[in-house]
């Protein structure tokens, strides 16, 4: 377990000092114990701790029930009763102090241990949550429109503080005339004269002079009455809405600069790198200038953060950057691709030189230690390059043969560089996924793909949830075997084919809809069709997905698409904008794999998904694993507060599938529910 701090109060001291004994067994070393609660109260004012295990019978004015709500209260630590009462009326009165758990006398230690463990992630997770709604709250709570109340003589009658603000009232009262601080804004007034009572223009995007400078901001005036009942013309006034978008239009661009870096080291991210080096492929046609990729990597990287914990990894990480940026200052682009992964696009008069230029980097670095707090690593960078050639024209196949040839300079021993071309014998014999391009495009257009389905079903009964199924895809290859996705998709992905293998997945279901809801048996499902990474990228994805809807003639409320949760954060801007257009049109979206990026979940706030599927890692095992469980719950509770259904796949028993009906999920996917059946004959 993690160093974790924790006070035991028990009066007697023989069963104290048992506590403390198994505590320490099982790594938990900092350990205290009080017989009173008034001498533990003491502590916790000068000192925190992660738990208390308390004992409901103590000597003196208070009892555990009395101390555990002063701790829950007013310093938010669980409390686990440890008591060798059960009777009805004492649990009664100890559920008031809201304990995290009971521990009943004689100990059992995986009783303990379980315990222990989920009442403090419990705990914290509440507490995140708790930071995160007071956030949110204070966010919203400045989140203002100007609002203005402007009489038939332009006089303004009222002004919220953000108005005041915006038009820099100084004197509110005197009923100063509006051209007083916007000639624009009566101007706008000035056009709405005459025009009937409820009339309403709109100005958007409009660079608006006021005193402060000039900002960017959406207008709407309404013609109305003031006061309401007031029938003379005299009396009629308007109504000025002004939504200040300067700082939003700023916030855009840092939000452009995040989506095309990383924001642990600053280099460019994978989707910006992928960009530019498409670019410097065409550049490489037009130019003498010769250019290579290097992919480069960190040997032991993970070993690395199992020791040192993720804060010396990261630390690693930027130490790395920055080295990166200043020896290949002249670099178009340097990337951090993921984890321990970069990337740099060289340009030089030679490859030769462009290669002792990397061997002088990784023979600098690798001589060298990595110092972290007290502690020395010894280093190791890997790196695998290819030079551009008007034979190599596919981004992706020119990251596939560096990251090739850094796997055989891993191979080989006393090796930490390794240059492959296209034509290398050694690359041709390893790179068995080459003959994945002729093979998918070839299925593609010879419809060699095949759909199936498995059901994904309603766990809480009288909810009004209907059924859905799980749109998923197999190959025949030239014997008509069938080839499982996890052969081919990995291929489809790296070479930049998943895009048209989800696209032919959309239209054989819709051309076939009659056909597939036969197949599935089940009246009126929802039919849920993943969507790649590279789809989200697309810029007319949308376009394709509603035609299609429109030409079949299909009910859009019929169709759910699935994004997985690092796709959708990786292409956040992307994912946003596809999500608001095919749910305007009235599809439905699911959040695929939640969970995998636990540690932040604001990105919720701007993903207008339908339902939230839950990570499969944390569902398989939840039977018997309480931690599995404890994140089940804790995702469950908080897709509830954001209003969004849930859905757990990998049900594999009815174990799993008993649990997950308690707690709440809404759906379950798995082999317990049904296996994955063949929708469509080609």
């Amino acid at each position: 377990m993690e160093n974790l701090s924790l006070i035991i109060i028990e009066d007697d001291a023989i069963i104290g000092m048992d506590l403390k004994r198994r505590l320490n067994k099982m790594g938990i070393l900092s350990v205290q114990i009080f017989a009173n609660a008034q001498k533990a109260l003491q502590q916790l004012r000068n000192e925190s701790c992660d738990l208390v295990l308390m004992d409901i019978g103590l000597p003196g004015e208070m009892d555990g029930v009395d101390a555990a709500a002063i701790i829950r209260q007013q310093y938010h630590i669980p409390v686990v009763f440890v008591t060798g009462f059960a009777d009805e009326k004492t649990l009664n009165r100890a559920r008031l102090a809201e304990p995290a758990g009971f521990i009943l006398k004689p100990f059992k230690e995986h009783e303990i241990y379980a315990t222990i463990t989920i009442s403090i992630y419990r705990n914290r997770m509440e507490g995140r949550l708790r930071s995160q709604q007071e956030m949110q709250g204070e966010i919203l709570n400045h989140i203002q429109d100007g609002i203005i109340t402007v009489g038939s003589d332009y006089l303004i009658r009222y002004t919220n503080p953000k108005s005041e603000k915006m038009l820099a009232v100084d004197s509110y009262g005197s009923e100063k005339e509006l051209g007083h601080y916007s000639d624009e804004l009566k101007s706008f007034c000035q056009e709405l004269t005459g025009k009937e009572e409820g009339y309403t223009r709109t100005w958007d995007n409009y660079l608006l002079n006021l005193r402060q400078g000039i900002r960017i901001v959406d207008i709407s005036i309404t013609k109305i009455h003031l006061p309401p009942e007031a029938q003379r013309e005299e009396d009629r006034g308007f109504l000025v809405v002004l939504h200040d978008k300067t700082q939003l239009k700023t916030m855009e661009a840092q939000v452009a600069y995040h989506e095309s870096h990383d924001r642990l080291t600053g280099l460019l991210n994978r989707s910006e790198f992928q960009a530019i080096l498409e670019q410097e492929l065409e550049n490489g046609l037009e130019d003498s200038r010769h250019r290579s990729l290097v992919f480069f990597d960190i040997d032991q990287f993970t070993l690395l953060n199992e020791i040192s914990g993720h804060l010396a990894g990261d630390e690693l990480l930027k130490q790395i950057s920055k080295r990166l940026e200043v020896y290949f200052e002249t670099s178009p682009a340097i990337s951090r691709l993921g984890d321990d992964e970069f990337a740099v696009i060289l340009q030089g008069d030679s490859p030769g030189n462009m290669e002792k230029q990397v061997k002088g980097f990784l023979k600098e670095l690798n001589r060298e230690k990595f110092n972290f707090q007290d502690s020395q690593f010894p280093l190791s960078i890997t790196a695998g390059m290819c030079h551009f050639s008007r034979e190599l024209l596919n981004s992706h196949l020119l990251l596939s043969i560096a990251i090739d040839a850094n796997i055989l300079a891993k191979g080989e021993q006393g090796t930490t560089f390794k240059v492959l071309t296209l034509e290398d014998e050694v690359l041709m014999k390893r790179r068995g996924e080459l003959r994945w391009i002729s093979t998918i495009t070839d299925s593609l257009e010879q419809n060699r793909f095949l759909l199936y389905f498995q059901p994904i079903i309603p766990l809480q009964k009288n909810t009004g949830l209907v059924n859905k199924v799980e749109i998923l895809i197999r190959m025949l290859d030239e014997n008509n075997e069938l080839v499982p996705p996890g052969d081919f998709i990995p291929a489809a992905e790296r070479y930049n084919l998943m895009h048209l293998v989800d696209r032919w997945v959309i239209h054989r279901l819709l051309s076939n809809f009659a056909q597939a809801e036969k197949a599935v048996g089940v009246e009126c499902p929802i039919f849920c069709i993943n969507l790649s990474g590279a789809s989200m990228l697309s810029s007319d994805l949308d376009i394709f997905i509603s035609s299609e809807i429109e030409r079949y003639d299909i009910d859009p409320k019929r169709i759910c698409f699935e994004i997985t949760e690092t796709s959708a954060i990786s292409n956040m801007s992307n994912a946003t904008t596809l999500i608001s257009s095919l749910r305007s049109y009235g599809c439905l979206f699911a959040l695929d794999d939640f969970g995998n990026g636990f540690s932040n979940f604001n990105y919720l706030r701007y993903l207008e998904v339908d339902y939230l599927k839950i990570d499969g890692s944390f569902v398989r095992n939840m039977d018997t694993n309480p931690i599995s469980r404890a994140m089940v719950e804790a995702i469950n509770s908080l897709s509830q507060a954001v209003n969004k259904k849930t859905i757990a796949e990998f049900v594999s028993n009815p174990q799993i599938l008993r649990i997950l009906t308690d707690i709440g999920v809404h759906y379950g996917q798995g082999y317990a529910i049904g296996k994955p059946r063949a929708l469509l004959e080609n």
